[in-house]
């Protein structure tokens, strides 16, 4: 009997240091704290931190927005892809010239205090300017070009493209990186098809998370309210109770 409790606790204890933490603190002067957003969800958007700890992460590489404590003022974004399991240490610092920057500290072995699980609760996806201010500057310290392209030759007009199909749609939602965007293509491409329950079905599995997939739901059932007479199929895609109750109320 002693023997199986004490397997079961090393079992417990080898499970939890498989997972893949972060813990990010700030060193920089200007810096009160951050609010931090993970995958387009917000981390402590109530409340800013000096010293935040992250646990019970979804599927690395994670996109970090760190923003200004009390402004919606972004400070930077950094990708993250950590595969080595267990606590990875972040300081936010900044260079001479006052600006902020992210740097790696290592692997600590000690959990630090008062780590909180991922959330999707708050959803809040970078703007557009964010997205191409990023893709202009990936890293601290790179500048995008000043230089201006040369006029290139009026390019022939276009011909239309034909629609997706739902086999095309499926998989381009599926390949989205990240949650907020799946959300994002879903919303944008797919409210206007006139898609059968089935394939509405197959579409909510495209989503990792059943927050964002009922999100999804909703805005579909709004736009093609004759979907709602193929509730039930709906609700079976939602594990937990209180969520099959919400998609019982947009069914009314």
């Amino acid at each position: 009997m002693r023997l199986g409790a004490v397997f079961f606790l090393l079992f417990f204890a080898f499970a939890g240091r498989a997972q893949t933490r972060l813990w990010i603190e700030t060193e920089a002067a200007q810096a009160e704290g951050f609010r931090l957003c993970v995958n387009g969800y917000w981390q402590n958007q109530g409340k800013a931190s000096r010293s935040f700890a992250l646990q019970e992460l979804p599927e690395a590489p994670w996109l970090l927005h760190f923003y200004a404590p009390r402004e919606e003022r972004l400070l930077l974004v950094r990708v993250v892809d950590l595969p080595a399991p267990g606590w990875h240490r972040y300081v936010l610092t900044e260079n001479f010239l006052g600006e902020i920057q992210v740097r790696y500290r290592g692997a600590v072995g000690a959990p630090p205090p008062s780590p909180q699980n991922f959330s999707t609760l708050a959803p809040h996806p970078p703007s557009q300017s964010e997205v191409l201010a990023f893709k202009e500057k990936p890293h601290p310290g790179l500048t995008a070009p000043t230089g201006l392209p040369a006029k290139a030759a009026p390019e022939p007009p276009k011909k239309a493209a034909a629609p997706l199909s739902f086999a095309q749609h499926k998989e381009q939602l599926a390949a989205q990186s990240f949650e907020f965007e799946r959300l994002q293509y879903a919303k944008t491409h797919l409210l206007q098809g006139n898609w059968r329950a089935e394939e509405v079905v197959a579409y909510l599995r495209c989503f990792r998370y059943e927050e964002t997939r009922l999100q999804f739901l909703q805005a579909l059932l709004e736009a093609q309210p004759g979907l709602r007479y193929s509730g039930d199929l709906f609700k079976a895609e939602f594990r937990y109770r209180a969520n099959r109750e919400r998609v019982s109320k947009l069914l009314l």
